[in-house]
């Protein structure tokens, strides 16, 4: 556990970083070598390519960086519905979309644009208080 701990630090993330580079640019030069029946490429070649089999063992154990912690502020962040409702066996529907022009869309004053104003509505986002807000960051600034 403490391996897998290390590679979260900003020093394990160097190392890391450190092995892939040097591990392909040594898998590139014995390629190079190779192409060119130069002396040394068969050694090269495999010391790069076990240097990359060890880094994508380790890269397959490690978890996934979160390096941005979102989720203190969004706590489902990184939840995926379909996936949930697979998992629950709900099952969902996509939206249905209406298109921009035809029934409902721009011009029939539902549909997409009808949502967003009944969403910016209900928000409370209107003239008065953009200005507001607009007034305050002017303070701000």
């Amino acid at each position: 556990m403490g391996l897998l701990m290390f590679f979260h630090t900003k020093a394990g993330k160097r190392v890391k970083n450190l092995i892939i580079g040097l591990g392909a640019s040594v898998v590139l030069v014995g390629a190079l070598f190779k192409l060119q029946h130069w002396e040394g490429a068969g050694l090269m070649l495999t010391v790069g390519l076990l240097t990359e089999a060890f880094i994508f063992a380790i890269l397959g154990i490690l978890p996934p960086p979160t390096d941005y912690y979102w989720e203190r502020f969004y706590p489902n962040i990184d939840i995926d519905p379909e996936v949930e409702a697979y998992k629950t066996g709900v099952k969902i529907q996509a939206p249905k979309f209406t298109g921009l022009g035809g029934a409902g869309g721009v011009d029939g004053g539902s549909g997409a644009t009808a949502a967003l104003d009944k969403m910016l509505e209900e928000a409370e986002i209107n003239k008065p208080n953009l200005r507001r807000l607009s007034e305050n960051f002017a303070k701000f600034g």
